[in-house]
């Protein structure tokens, strides 16, 4: 579609929208700039449309967008960054639940949040935009009423609590998110996304993250679920080791994109915090 946007489309533009003192205020239309993130404005029908496609493998109706080895090759997985942690296919990715394959792509931007998801052997495919920050609560929510009302989880086995308590020890730290600029001044704008794993009497760890909290259970050997049993939007969550045997990454499952790397303690904003206090 041309830009900017027709006259006769305009209209049905959706703003994006943050709540004020008055109640939600519109915003100003996004525009994505930092590479290599990306952004589309298109309607729900043609999203629709475009799951229709891959569903069939690239056929629409009468029309073909993609050859069907083409198609096939897009939704393969491609790179798979640790065990137990989901594939990248090209343009999309896994994230498999409830014991299905599917396959899709989650987005946010300032105001929007999306997820598109769909589950090949079912020919199933759902897509949700949210216009306001509490969308992205919204549409991980959605995903996950619809797979436990169709698709009821199996409970996952446990594996033996002395195994457990033994690898515990060697979770516990903080642990950095690799999704960051390391030599270029936009390091010093953004806040270093860290957070701890610390042991628990339980045999679990205890997850926290600034002011929030979420106690884990081992429901495999290094992979990890939320007490209540409920699989997250996220998937199970993935510790990593190196050939030596130590645990240098870790990982949600269904977010393959998004690696994290245990620190040691000079690196994490606790201790540097601390040093900077003294300095001044």
């Amino acid at each position: 579609i041309a830009q900017p946007l027709p006259d006769r489309l305009a209209s049905d533009m959706s703003l994006g929208y943050v709540y004020g003192k008055d109640g939600y205020v519109p915003q100003e239309f996004e525009l994505i700039r930092v590479a290599p993130a990306g952004a589309v404005s298109t309607t729900a029908t043609d999203m629709a449309k475009f799951m229709i496609a891959q569903l069939q493998l690239g056929r629409y109706g009468n029309e073909r967008i993609l050859g069907e080895v083409a198609a096939r090759e897009m939704q393969s997985p491609q790179f798979r960054p640790a065990p137990g942690v989901s594939a990248l296919c090209l343009g999309i990715y896994e994230t498999p639940l409830h014991g299905l394959r599917m396959i899709g792509h989650a987005g946010d931007t300032v105001f929007f949040h999306s997820n598109l998801f769909m589950i090949l052997k079912e020919q199933i495919g759902l897509f949700i935009t949210c216009n306001s920050p509490g969308g992205s609560s919204l549409r991980n929510d959605l995903r996950a009423a619809f797979l436990d009302r169709y698709y009821p989880a199996q409970d996952a086995p446990r594996p033996p609590k002395k195994e457990t308590r033994q690898r515990i020890p060697a979770l516990e730290g903080t642990y950095e998110s690799m999704i960051y600029n390391t030599s270029t001044i936009e390091k010093y704008f953004f806040p270093l996304l860290q957070f701890t794993m610390k042991a628990t009497p339980n045999g679990t760890l205890m997850a926290s993250f600034r002011k929030d909290a979420a106690e884990i259970e081992e429901v495999g050997p290094y992979t990890f679920r939320p007490v209540s049993g409920v699989q997250a939007f996220h998937g199970d969550q993935v510790f990593v080791r190196n050939s030596e045997g130590q645990v240098t990454q870790y990982y949600l499952a269904n977010a393959p994109f998004m690696p994290f790397k245990r620190i040691p303690l000079h690196a994490t904003t606790r201790f540097t915090d601390v040093l900077k206090t003294i300095c001044l």
